[in-house]
C-alpha cells in the first residue's frame, strides 16, 4: 500500500482531526515534527486552519513524501486519538500509508515523546526485531479492530430500514427543534407559507449506524411527489427539466443545492444543532453527469442530491458517510413553500 490508496475520506478525516487536535497554533513546530522543511510551504501563513491542512496534506501526497504523512498520522494525531472511535480509522489509513511505526505507551511524558519509529528502537541489520515490531503493530490493529467490533457489531454488518419520505419534508429544518421555521418564499402569495417544525421536518433515518467512511446506498421502491396540485407527480429522480435552488439559499446552518425539483435529496448532521456555525457550500447537480456520480463525499450539513440511487446506466451509486456524522435526514427538493406539495416516496436506506 502507498499514497495512491489514500482516498479523499481519508484525506477529510486527518483534516477534521488535527482540527480537533489544535495542532494549527504550532504550524512551524508541526512541520519540524512531522520532517518537512516549513520555508518550502507558500501557504504556511494567511491560511485559514482548515486550509492550512488541506494544503498540507496535498502537498505532502503531491511531492510523494509518505514518511511526512506517516509522522502526521502516527506521531501527531494518533497519541490523541489513540483510544475512542478515532482510533480504528487512524490505524487503517497507517496501514494504507504502509507506516511502519509504533508506539512506546507512557502517559507521563510529553505527547511528542510517547512516539518512537522502528528505525529508531531497532538495529538496522535486525531483521528479526523488525519483523518483531511489524507483527506487533499488526496485531495492535487487529485487537483495535476486535474491540470496535464488539463494542459495536452493528457498523460491522450491512444493515437496511424502509424509510417513508412525505412530500412535505424540508431539508432546511433538519435537526432543528419544534416551531422553527425555514424556506420563506419571497414576494409571498397568501398561499405560500414558511416550512414549520415539525410538520416540514425531513424524515430521521434512525435505524442506521452512522460510520465514518462506511457508504449508504438508496433504493426507492414506489411513490411520487408533485409541488403543486395543478402539476405533474414525479419519481425520485424529480423533473431533471426544471432545476432549483433553495430561494433562501443557506439556512439554519445548512448548506443551498441545485438539483431538479422534486427529487430525493439528503443531508447528515453532527450532534450540535445546525445553525450553530456556518453552513458548508452549495452542491450543483445542474447536469447528469454530476447526477450520475459513482461515489460522493458530502459533508456535514451538505444537501446533496441522490434522486433513485442509481446511475442511468443502472449502478448502484454510494455516499460515503463523513466524519462527526450522527444523524442523516431524507427531504424533497423545492425552493421555497413545502406545505403545498403532496406526495411520498418509500426508500429502501442500507449502509455497508
Amino acid at each position: 500500500m502507498s499514497l495512491d490508496d489514500l482516498e479523499q475520506f481519508d484525506i477529510d478525516t486527518l483534516v477534521e482531526l488535527l482540527l480537533r487536535s489544535e495542532q494549527y497554533r504550532e504550524r512551524i513546530a508541526l512541520c519540524i515534527n512531522i520532517g518537512i522543511d516549513h520555508k518550502r510551504l507558500n501557504f504556511l501563513e494567511n491560511t485559514s486552519e482548515r486550509d492550512f491542512f488541506i494544503r498540507l496534506i496535498h502537498y505532502l501526497k503531491e511531492t510523494g513524501n509518505n514518511d511526512a504523512l506517516c509522522n502526521l498520522s502516527c506521531k501527531e494525531l494518533l497519541p490523541t486519538f489513540r483510544t475512542g472511535r478515532y482510533a480504528p480509522i487512524l490505524s487503517e489509513i497507517a496501514v494504507k500509508l504502509g507506516c511502519n511505526q509504533e508506539f512506546i505507551g507512557n502517559s507521563n511524558n510529553d505527547r511528542l515523546n510517547n512516539f518512537t519509529s522502528i528505525e529508531k528502537i531497532v538495529k538496522p541489520k535486525s531483521k528479526l526485531l523488525i519483523g518483531r515490531a511489524s507483527f506487533l503493530f499488526i496485531c495492535a490493529l487487529g485487537l483495535s479492530a476486535i474491540s470496535t467490533y464488539l463494542w459495536f457489531p452493528d457498523i460491522w454488518s450491512s444493515v437496511t430500514t424502509p424509510v417513508k419520505v412525505n412530500a412535505q419534508s424540508d431539508p432546511w429544518l433538519a435537526g432543528m427543534p419544534p416551531n422553527s421555521k425555514a424556506s420563506s418564499c419571497p414576494n409571498p402569495k397568501p398561499t405560500d407559507l414558511d416550512s414549520i417544525a415539525p410538520q416540514n421536518s425531513p424524515t430521521e433515518v434512525k435505524e442506521i449506524p452512522l460510520k465514518p467512511g462506511s457508504h449508504l446506498t438508496f433504493k426507492v421502491l414506489e411513490g411520487k411527489t408533485r409541488v403543486f396540485n395543478e402539476q405533474d407527480y414525479f419519481g425520485p429522480e424529480g423533473d431533471i427539466k426544471d432545476l432549483r435552488t433553495h430561494r433562501v439559499q443557506a439556512e439554519n446552518g445548512i448548506s443551498n443545492i441545485q438539483a431538479p425539483i422534486n427529487s430525493l435529496v439528503g443531508v447528515f448532521l453532527g450532534r450540535e444543532q445546525p445553525n450553530k456555525d456556518s453552513a458548508p457550500s452549495t452542491l450543483f447537480f445542474s447536469e447528469e453527469g454530476k447526477q450520475n456520480y459513482l461515489k460522493l463525499y458530502p459533508q456535514l450539513k451538505q444537501v446533496f442530491f441522490i434522486g433513485d440511487g442509481r446511475t442511468n446506466m443502472g449502478i448502484q451509486q454510494r455516499v460515503i458517510v463523513p466524519l462527526g456524522a450522527t444523524r442523516f435526514y431524507l427531504g424533497i427538493m423545492d425552493s421555497c413553500n413545502w406545505r403545498d406539495t403532496d406526495g411520498y416516496l418509500d426508500v429502501e436506506v442500507s449502509k455497508h
